[in-house]
């Protein structure tokens, strides 16, 4: 009678596990590549909903409505902002033919698997109130927020015209 053992010795399987496992550290570096590109996507659909939500309530002012001491007094905008977004990208002036510059901070939440994070942007407007004087002003919206100590930006424009 013939014993014929099935299956692997110990040491087959220890370098199977040896060969899998260098595998696996190969992937390591796509994981947290992902990890940190997930991470500016949010931060970048965040501000897009924050540049969606500022747009459509700045179309909502009435056109003789709409001037820099509304803003200031009934929508919390300001001619500064805290040093936590000073640089030469946030400082630039306004494109010629803007008078006003106003800024508003944000933050936006989020939660998940019961982790909170903060993301904190600056609004920036630029307006000019003669654009077509009487009949149109124009509205320029920047939205900064800073990733990895590098500043990004998005930006749109509006008009806000008067119902004739």
């Amino acid at each position: 009678m013939k014993n014929k053992k099935k299956g692997f010795t110990l040491i087959e399987v220890l370098v199977a596990m040896f060969i899998f496992t260098i595998g696996l550290l190969g992937l390591l570096p796509l994981l947290i590549s992902n990890i940190k590109l997930n991470e500016e996507i949010k931060m970048r659909n965040g501000a897009l909903k924050l540049l969606e939500s500022y747009t459509l309530s700045l179309r909502g002012i009435n056109y003789d409505d709409f001037n820099v001491n509304n803003l200031k007094n009934n929508m919390n905008y300001q001619d500064t902002f805290s040093s936590y977004f000073t640089n030469s990208l946030t400082n630039s002036p306004c494109p010629t033919g803007y008078e006003d510059r106003l800024y508003k901070e944000d933050n936006l939440t989020k939660t998940v698997g019961g982790t909170s994070v903060n993301y904190r942007y600056l609004i920036k407007l630029c307006i000019d109130e003669d654009y077509l004087y009487p009949y149109l002003k124009k509205v320029h919206i920047w939205i900064f927020w800073k990733f990895k100590e590098k500043f990004h930006k998005m930006e749109t424009e509006i008009f806000i015209g008067k119902k004739t």
